[in-house]
């Protein structure tokens, strides 16, 4: 699977750390006062951001300190380390690393390979951080093998706020896994299968992952479309609200819902989705075979849960699941963002989506799908030579069905995907990730 998405994804600047608002008591960053309005108060600038604090110490203008956050219940204060000390980070590497080793001296961290990268890292990224952060960011990527994916990773766990453990550093290393999901529950079964003594729990497992990769998808919305009378469009959203439910995405939430009401023991039996099932099933076979494949499964279905974030004002959700389409069993990878309307949903007339599959005549398959004021353009990437003239032969048909639904259809084309990541066609990567300051404000789920 091309994991293009994903990786841009924890790549992109999904929460801007230098606004004012965002600094967090404790919190460090390097910056440069560029204006000073009394000898306490200065305009600070972290990046392309500024913004005015008051200064516990005096300093000179345009050269580059490390700031604190201060407790303050007025405007932003900002301890300044001595430069006696620390020393001003200049411009050349070697004024960077004795500034960044002699900080971290400072904070009573040993300056190692690992916490001097992560440091300038950092610095270059514009990431405010904690003593206690970094401490933990460090110990994590000790363990790492790939560095440079373990930093991309601490650096969405900090823009998102979210604590860095064992357990949310490893989802998000286990959600860039290029094997296909469908492969592990596969291999996951096999093994669960070949138990002799099998719990409950594990019964009600097997029998869960047996029909994740069973059925067939062309099959079930063919049964649905004959037997009850939904159309292809209902079936489609039914059947992929229900693999978000079975996959256990929303269980923690409605846990804590629960727990709230005290009926903990109440969740636990109904909510029989796949997430509380392999946790379970980890406790009770630690140290049989399937161990680590279960670990996998929970921290990918976590890692999808980590990477699916948003405010009040904004949404954001990826997922995959496996499918069973012509009887090849393939994952399919869904993202879409937005800004939520006065009802706090997303927006339909005003949407992005893109998801991206596996097939067995096409191959890889991507498709991005842009809606402005319910009017649809459709970019499919491809490298099969016939499929341009498929698509253009289904176009009328695909209008027709889309004003039925009150949709209109642009345009539909199709792309090269080696187009699309040399960015040939005015679309890169890091475009199709939808972004906060991005002009989306709602997505619509429908394929």
């Amino acid at each position: 699977m091309n994991l293009g998405v994903i990786q841009t994804l924890l790549k992109a600047d999904q929460i801007n750390p230098t606004n004012a608002l965002s600094l967090k008591v404790g919190q460090i960053f390097q910056g440069k006062a560029v204006k000073l309005f009394r000898e306490d108060v200065a305009k600070i600038q972290v990046g392309s951001t500024q913004f005015v604090a008051k200064l516990h110490a005096p300093l000179i203008l345009h050269q580059n300190y490390w700031f604190q956050v201060q407790p303050s219940d007025e405007q932003t204060e900002l301890k300044v380390f001595d430069n006696k000390t620390i020393g001003i980070i200049k411009d050349h590497t070697r004024s960077e690393h004795m500034g960044s080793q002699q900080l971290l001296n400072k904070l009573g961290i040993k300056a190692t390979d690992a916490s001097l990268q992560l440091i300038k890292y950092l610095h270059n990224e514009n990431i405010p951080f904690t003593r206690e952060q970094f401490q933990q960011a460090t110990n994590q990527l000790l363990n790492q093998k790939e560095f440079t994916k373990g930093l991309s990773v601490v650096k969405y766990l900090l823009l998102n706020q979210l604590p860095i453990t064992t357990k949310t550093f490893h989802s998000i290393i286990a959600i860039q896994d290029d094997r296909p999901m469908a492969s592990y529950i596969s291999k996951l079964l096999f093994e669960l299968e070949k138990l002799q003594d099998k719990t409950p729990n594990t019964n009600r497992l097997i029998v869960m992952l047996q029909n994740l990769i069973a059925k067939d998808t062309n099959k079930v919305i063919e049964s649905s479309v004959s037997k009850v009378g939904l159309s292809n469009d209902q079936t489609m959203q039914k059947l992929f609200k229900q693999m978000i439910t079975s996959f256990g995405l929303q269980y923690e939430n409605d846990l804590a819902g629960v727990m709230d009401r005290g009926n903990r023991q109440s969740v636990l039996i109904q909510h029989e989705s796949l997430k509380p099932l392999l946790m379970t099933a980890l406790i009770e076979l630690n140290h049989l075979p399937g161990k680590e494949t279960l670990e996998h499964l929970i921290h990918r279905i976590t890692g999808q849960q980590l990477l699916s974030l948003g405010d009040s004002d904004y949404g954001h959700l990826i997922f995959q699941i496996p499918l069973q389409l012509g009887g090849k069993l393939s994952d399919l990878t869904i993202q879409y963002s937005g800004k939520k309307n006065k009802g706090k949903t997303i927006d339909p007339n005003y949407c992005q989506l893109f998801f991206q599959l596996e097939l067995e005549t096409l191959s890889e398959t991507m498709i991005d799908v842009k809606i402005q004021n319910r009017i649809l353009s459709v970019t499919i990437y491809n490298n099969h030579k016939l499929l341009e003239k498929l698509v253009q032969g289904m176009k009328y048909s695909l209008a027709e069905g889309l004003e039925k639904v009150g949709y209109k259809l642009s345009t539909i084309k199709v792309s090269q995907i080696s187009e699309k990541l040399t960015g040939t066609e005015g679309i890169s990567p890091t475009s199709i990730i939808m972004r906060k300051n991005d002009g989306f404000t709602g997505v619509d789920i429908k394929i």
